[in-house]
């Protein structure tokens, strides 16, 4: 019931993004017919994995930042945004995969499509202290990572989470520089963009401490360690765990990157011939918004595509599919009614293998064997489990074990 629940917020938010660019109701209800007729999505209903609630609190704050810059300009969604941000990578830190390529998009759909006559520049009267604050928590940041790489259990990783936290600050910087340079009023509403979602994101996160504190719920400190130190995570999961990092780490990391696809190959060309068509059309029209648009969500599917070459299951083709039906319908908003249905159609039926995969996506997924009785017998399953989440320890097992009749063994 609960992975329902997150699927239908996905689905939710993925008309609500279509709604924001216009993209007509024909073509997101067969979009939407997609999304629920891929294997993943099915797979991903009768499966407990925290994926689809990532992905869903994910969406949830694309939309709101969208929605900030093409609607009501109401602080409150970028705080709610970074709250949702939070969730969605505390529900699974992968998701920082997709979190990285919204950031960017929304930071070109400010400079296009904000009205600076319609902005209310009082967010901006705070800039000095924001700049204060984004200093302070750079500083805050480094000395932790002192800390956390004295530790063992990170000391051989050569400070992989600082050398990509500096990089995308870097990078974040010179983006500021570019705006401020095209337009100081520009740079000021960007950057305080950028701080007061990171605000909603951390002063949610010192309320989710203080809950813990008082026993409400529990978060686990390595929990918490994965926000701070994803990238480390993240590595030691993939094929490159016991890689040094440095200078030949790169040529590792480019050389599984670049290793192959592993999703359907025929839904992607079928993508690339589709925008092929659709950008020449924005060219020949002068539509660089659209054209720009449309480049940004594509590199973003193929980096979230090539980011599966060092842990995939079929289970991770959710993080991809909305941005891919996405992207096919804002390609053929502009077609012919009858030409859309047809090819949407196609896609489909290509893209999720369906004549072979609906067997297997209606029945097997029925026969899955419970795994209860393993929990009952076997300490070191719970001790995993209780690892990430505390409040599930051996009196709340006992329980269910003896509810659904199992020995439970100490």
């Amino acid at each position: 019931m609960r992975t329902l629940f997150f699927f239908v917020f996905i689905l939710f938010f993925f008309v609500r993004i279509c709604e924001i660019f216009e993209i007509k109701n024909e073509l997101i209800i067969i979009s939407l017919i997609g999304i629920i007729l891929s294997s993943t999505s099915i797979s991903n209903l009768f499966i407990l994995r925290a994926d689809i609630i990532a992905i869903a609190f994910i969406l949830a704050a694309f939309y709101l930042l969208l929605s900030f810059v093409k609607f009501e300009k109401s602080n409150i969604k970028l705080f709610l945004s970074g709250a949702f941000i939070l969730l969605g990578l505390l529900a699974k830190i992968q998701a920082i995969v997709i979190l990285v390529p919204i950031l960017c998009f929304v930071f070109i759909f400010i400079n296009n499509e904000l009205k600076f006559e319609e902005f209310n520049l009082s967010m901006t009267k705070y800039l000095n202290y924001y700049i204060i604050f984004y200093i302070f928590f750079l500083i805050i940041y480094l000395v932790l990572q002192f800390f956390i790489y004295q530790h063992p259990r990170f000391s051989d990783q050569n400070y992989i989470d600082v050398i990509i936290f500096i990089i995308f600050n870097s990078l974040l910087l010179f983006s500021f520089f570019l705006a401020y340079k095209k337009n100081n009023q520009l740079f000021k509403i960007i950057f305080s963009v950028f701080i007061l979602i990171f605000i909603g994101f951390f002063f949610t996160l010192i309320f989710f401490l203080i809950l813990s504190y008082l026993d409400v719920f529990k978060l686990s400190p390595y929990i918490l360690l994965r926000l701070t130190n994803p990238f480390y995570y993240l590595k030691v999961y993939s094929p490159i765990s016991e890689a040094n990092v440095d200078i030949s780490f790169i040529s590792n990391f480019l050389t599984i990157i670049l290793q192959g696809i592993k999703v359907q190959i025929y839904g992607l060309i079928i993508l690339c011939l589709l925008l092929i068509f659709s950008i020449r059309r924005d060219l020949l029209q002068k539509n660089y918004k659209n054209f720009q648009y449309k480049i940004v969500f594509f590199v973003s599917i193929i980096l979230i595509i090539l980011s599966f070459n060092f842990r995939y299951y079929k289970l991770y083709d959710l993080y991809y599919l909305p941005f891919y039906y996405f992207l096919i319908t804002y390609c053929l908003s502009s077609l012919r009614k009858y030409y859309i249905i047809l090819f949407l159609v196609g896609v489909i039926l290509v893209n999720n293998n369906f004549f072979f995969n609906i067997y297997e996506s209606t029945t097997n997924r029925f026969n899955k064997v419970s795994n209860i009785e393993k929990i009952c017998f076997d300490k070191n399953t719970r001790k995993f489990i209780w690892w990430w989440a505390r409040k599930l320890d051996d009196k709340f097992f006992k329980k269910i074990c003896v509810e659904q009749g199992y020995k439970f063994k100490n």
